[in-house]
């Protein structure tokens, strides 16, 4: 009996304390959440984000570019324990409204003792697979569900090569069901590639971070922030790793040298052409250093393969072509997995 009384004593001490006292919860942030994830600066709207923190602290909420630059900042004090609301114009700490693209959220919590800060429950640079992808060639409607927000690269070209068009190279897009309609033609309207029998569609897409927010209503959405992405782990996709100066599509232009114009108006060539194929200064660097290759195509089908060099030169011998128009394609492959497209009419004259 004494021992039960002395226990009984105990357990009531301890309810006292917690009683006076109150539990002692670490500091923590819970229940993050954002509502809209898209935040539309051209309707004027913001976004609130809700959480929870589990003691007394003071908050501070950070909205920060994917490369990890501040441009928001609000000291919201101190707050009790529960919960906490905050709002986001899309304005930076100057007041002027950030450019479209993708925004990172970022709360710290601190009550003297301890500081912590909110991480995201599903980190970003892995690759993700979309689901229920379909092709309707009746209407170019292209439909498909994201588990997770993500950039989405978006190709479209004949199986095997060439590569017909990028429609959209790494864009930020959420997650969810989304429907794309395309106009069926190539990167330079020439090519009426849905009309193609060996039709190749290829989505590509790496996640976004769970706490990425997409701002759009201020310039192109496909916008991404020079340097490396921050906080991202080691075992990302290697496009998630990439810097937006080497990460997109090669772009180049391409010349039938010496050509004289027809008639029609297009190049003029017969016998043996000299072709030539120079990279944009954007892009040179990188894929010089890297090494890239020259894919050459005569009406989609496939006329001379070559490691590339810039300018690359070409003696292109075009006397088994039929006279009249046709469509020369070249296409640049970066060995990083970044491929160009560029397509052009000539007419093969007749042989003198």
């Amino acid at each position: 009996m004494a021992l039960k009384r002395t226990l009984g004593a105990l357990v009531l001490l301890l309810a006292a304390c917690v009683t006076e006292r109150g539990p002692t919860l670490p500091l923590a942030i819970e229940r993050i959440a954002i509502e809209p994830k898209e935040l539309r600066l051209d309707q004027g709207k913001q976004t609130t984000l809700r959480f929870e923190i589990s003691r007394p602290a003071r908050v501070v909420v950070e909205m920060r570019t994917e490369t990890g630059e501040v441009v928001e900042r609000s000291d919201l004090g101190e707050k009790p324990a529960g919960a906490v609301e905050a709002t986001w114009d899309g304005r930076d700490l100057s007041g002027a409204p950030v450019p479209s693209g993708v925004y990172l959220y970022r709360i710290t919590a601190s009550d003297g003792t301890s500081t912590v800060a909110s991480a995201p429950v599903v980190p970003g640079g892995r690759e993700v697979l979309a689901q229920r992808f379909t092709f309707d060639r009746e209407t170019n409607t292209m439909r498909f569900v994201l588990p997770q927000a993500s950039r989405v690269r978006l190709r479209v070209g004949m199986k095997g090569y060439p590569l017909l068009r990028t429609l959209y190279d790494w864009t930020p897009m959420l997650a969810g069901p989304h429907e794309i309609r395309w106009d069926g033609s190539d990167e330079m309207g020439l090519v009426e590639v849905t009309k193609q029998a060996q039709l190749d569609v290829n989505l590509s897409a790496f996640a976004l971070p769970g706490n990425a927010l997409l701002v759009t209503g201020n310039g192109p959405l496909d916008r991404r922030p020079a340097g490396a992405p921050a906080e991202m782990p080691g075992e990302s996709y290697r496009h998630a790793l990439h810097t937006s100066e080497i990460c997109r599509e090669p772009r180049f232009r391409v010349e039938l040298v010496g050509a004289r114009r027809g008639k029609s108006g297009l190049p003029v060539v017969s016998g043996v052409a000299p072709l030539r194929v120079t990279l944009d200064p954007s892009n040179a660097v990188h894929l010089v250093d890297t090494r890239f290759e020259i894919m050459v195509f005569i009406d989609t089908v496939l006329f001379e393969s070559e490691d590339g060099s810039n300018p690359f030169n070409h003696q292109l011998d075009t006397s088994a072509l039929a006279p009249g128009p046709h469509l020369l394609t070249v296409n640049v492959l970066g060995y990083d997995d970044h491929f160009g497209t560029h397509t052009i009419r000539f007419e093969r004259g007749a042989d003198q």
